[in-house]
């Protein structure tokens, strides 16, 4: 698990205010929160600046509410797969680069067709233990995660899921 939460933050220059992470306030704390535009992950461990036209994500991170399917991290990482950084150096082994956007690997958890690979990038930021998975009852809202200090939310892809490998929380 790495901390640094920027990795999932958008490279897009049209896009500026979404290229590094963000504080929202939300549930009386302050959490430090990044996006593509497609996936975001809030954290309310680690420090965070307020940024200039950064996105309200408050009214987001308010869909993952009630009772979730009880998992782990660690289950999530391994059903998810590889979160596909990027190429490892071959003098020092660290991963440089990123691919952005994400390679699109489509798979079905709860009912929702959504991309493996921002899956994977979400819990890979962050650390073991146990969490919950839920959905809105809005059918085209995001999928959620959350763990004790941090709440992740995975927009769903809008085609069918027929054939689609399944994760299972």
């Amino acid at each position: 698990m790495r901390s640094d939460i920027a990795r999932l933050c958008s490279h897009d220059g049209a896009r500026q205010e979404i290229n590094m992470p963000f504080a929202v306030e939300y549930d009386g704390k302050t959490w430090c929160c990044a996006t593509d535009g497609t996936c975001l992950l809030a954290r309310s461990d680690l420090p965070a600046e307020v940024v200039d036209g950064a996105p309200h994500a408050a009214a987001v991170l308010s869909t993952a509410i009630g009772t979730g399917t009880a998992t782990t991290v660690a289950h999530l990482r391994v059903a998810f797969g590889s979160p596909l950084w990027g190429d490892p150096c071959p003098h020092c082994g660290q991963k440089v680069g990123q691919l952005w956007p994400a390679p699109v690997d489509r798979v079905a958890c709860l009912g929702r067709n959504v991309n493996a690979v921002l899956g994977a990038r979400l819990m890979d930021c962050v650390a073991d233990g146990p969490c919950e998975v839920g959905q809105p009852a809005d059918p085209e809202g995001p999928l959620w995660f959350r763990g004790e200090t941090w709440i992740a939310l995975l927009m769903p892809i809008r085609v069918p899921i027929d054939g689609l490998r399944e994760v299972t929380p």
